[in-house]
């Protein structure tokens, strides 16, 4: 036998989450990223068949992340015109964590 509940009162729908603030860089950082970017997509055109590429990083780029721990980025080409930037940071060997 099916039990019955005890609260037959309909749930109410949660509040919804405010949206995250979305910031803008500032033009001298959006330059940065487009002039990046664009040398990522050449250099991708330039090597067909590659998917990955190493370089260094570029100060602004990961704005606003603080770049003094980055050593170098890892590009990776999806599919043409989509490509994935990660940075490699340094750690901190003693305690494990990023310096």
């Amino acid at each position: 036998m099916a039990r019955k509940s005890k609260n037959n009162k309909k749930r109410e729908p949660k509040p919804a989450k405010p949206a995250p603030e979305v910031r803008q860089a500032p033009p001298e950082i959006a330059a940065i990223i487009d002039a990046v970017m664009a040398d990522d997509r050449r250099w991708f055109e330039e090597h067909p068949g590659v998917a990955t590429r190493q370089r260094r990083a570029v100060v602004g780029e990961f704005w606003p992340m603080d770049m003094s721990n980055v050593l170098y980025v890892i590009v990776s080409q999806v599919q043409p015109g989509f490509r994935l930037r990660g940075p490699v940071v340094r750690l901190n060997a003693r305690a494990g964590r990023v310096q």
